[in-house]
């Protein structure tokens, strides 16, 4: 037997002629939010818009982003950074270790 030779790589599997590559393969999902593009005639992936994404105090309306990424919707990056940032300052502040008064009783339970 002759050993097969390692410098070829191996062969890519060609897709059937009759492949869908448009349609979703899970149909109950539902597309994405989409509107079409006329200069380079392709879908355009909106972002949510901000007005829609933040209140009047700058904080994010969580209801609406989790809708829209659930449509499989995208955020502006300048928009998910501001909110990333938002969250790390809130993170931040806030304590991270539990203040407990003394005398403390603890049960260990040990099993073989």
């Amino acid at each position: 037997m002759s050993e097969p030779n390692k410098e070829q790589p191996a062969p890519t599997p060609k897709p059937k002629d009759d492949t869908d590559y448009k349609s979703r393969v899970i149909k109950e999902v539902p597309a994405p939010y989409s509107c079409f593009s006329s200069i380079n005639s392709s879908r355009v992936w909106n972002y949510i818009p901000r007005d829609q994404l933040f209140d009047k105090d700058g904080l994010p309306i969580i209801d609406n982003l989790r809708k829209h990424l659930l449509k499989e919707g995208r955020v502006d990056p300048k928009d998910g950074i501001e909110i990333i940032q938002k969250a790390a300052n809130i993170l931040r502040d806030e304590p991270n270790l539990l203040q407990l008064q003394d005398p403390i009783t603890g049960i260990f339970l040990f099993s073989y």
